[in-house]
């Protein structure tokens, strides 16, 4: 829900906020959202891809693996917090305190308990990764218990594979990488 839609904020002006409560915030094209607290499947869910994942980039010394919330400067009026966000060894140089540029792969786990922000993250998140430079993003529909893996081209992300239960994702970031999507959403069967 946009805390403030008169007004429009800048990074600075976001950075500068006192939380004024439980929610954690995003700024998207200068507008401030809150997104509530997440759901025990969302958290498993992500708990298994960051172990996953985070196993082979560590073993392999590719780089960061970091998960929410970790705010993201895309740009003057975009400061988003991915689920989880990976990025290259080779552009450590983006972390300080936060992130300050594109994320190599952002995860984003959609729920529809929260359907407002679940359009956000399919709508204006995903266009705003896609436009800053993020190479691979993957939109985890707790629902369909998919993972629609999108890969950046000259026109924009496509669709490089969906994975539901039974399927084994990989992904171009990460050859060698395999990850069987029974494991993923088995424990969030509650």
């Amino acid at each position: 829900m946009a805390t403030n839609a008169q007004s429009r904020l800048s990074a600075h002006d976001y950075m500068m906020m006192t939380p004024p409560d439980d929610f954690f915030h995003e700024l998207i094209g200068g507008v401030l959202y809150k997104n509530p607290s997440r759901t025990q499947k969302h958290q498993l869910v992500l708990g298994n891809i960051v172990l996953e994942l985070g196993d082979f980039v560590v073993s392999n010394k590719l780089g960061r693996i970091i998960f929410s919330p970790m705010d993201v400067f895309l740009s003057d009026e975009d400061v988003l917090k991915p689920d989880l966000l990976f990025i290259s060894e080779e552009r450590r140089g983006i972390i300080g305190n936060w992130v300050y540029a594109a994320p190599d792969l952002v995860v984003e786990i959609v729920e529809m308990v929260y359907p407002e922000t679940a359009e956000r993250d399919r709508g204006a998140k995903r266009e705003r990764y896609e436009r800053f430079g993020v190479r691979e993003c993957w939109m985890v529909e707790l629902s369909h218990r998919t993972v629609e893996v999108l890969v950046a081209s000259d026109g924009g992300f496509v669709t490089a594979g969906v994975y539901g239960e039974g399927d084994v994702l990989k992904s171009s970031l990460f050859p060698g990488f395999s990850m069987d999507m029974n494991g993923v959403f088995e424990s969030a069967k509650i």
